[in-house]
């Protein structure tokens, strides 16, 4: 009875004898032969219809933990990476919903103020409460021209809402620091 390793059955093509018959052990068993250092182990290979099959070779500790260390390599390289798109598209939805605020308290301060009777004061309360409603800080209203019970229909109202990134930031600033976000509407006064 002949016990192959591992390396006896992977021959080039045209160097197996499928006539010759192999002896194959069960498909779990294991021998093991020591070479005065460490024990090398042969695993017995699985014949199907008289063609060796390769198994899967067994892992020693030695490669399991070069595999953990290079997965360590491969988590510290990505999460760097990983973090800043994650912490990017946080800080990109911020703006976006800041600068929809911006647009709807514009759109509030010019509608109030170019309505018939409106006047320059009650417009830019109502714009501060949709800023508060939108927990946007630090904004600044401007309408121009200033506007009050005698101001002729049709006059055309300009109103710039203004506000900070930094001062409605979520997480510190990396991508959008220093950067203002500004908003205009314009209407005709009724």
């Amino acid at each position: 009875m002949r016990w192959l390793n591992a390396y006896d059955w992977q021959l080039p093509e045209g160097n197996f004898d499928p006539n010759h018959p192999v002896e194959t052990a069960p498909a779990n068993s294991r021998t093991t032969v020591s070479n005065g250092e460490r024990p090398i182990h042969f695993v017995a290979p699985v014949v199907v219809e008289g063609i060796p099959v390769r198994r899967a070779r067994l892992r020693t500790s030695e490669q399991q933990a070069d595999r953990k260390g290079l997965a360590l390599v491969e988590f510290a390289i990505f999460l760097p990476i990983v973090a800043a798109l994650v912490f990017g598209a946080i800080e990109t939805a911020n703006m976006i919903y800041l600068r929809q605020g911006l647009t709807m308290t514009a759109y509030e301060v010019a509608r109030s103020v170019s309505s018939h009777g409106g006047v320059q004061a009650d417009a830019v309360a109502r714009g501060q409460q949709v800023l508060a409603a939108r927990r946007i800080t630090g904004a600044s209203i401007t309408v121009t021209p200033t506007i009050d019970s005698t101001t002729p229909p049709g006059t055309l109202v300009t109103v710039t809402v203004t506000a900070s990134a930094d001062a409605n930031a979520i997480s510190p600033q990396w991508f959008f620091q220093g950067f203002t976000l500004s908003k205009s509407v314009v209407f005709s006064r009724m």
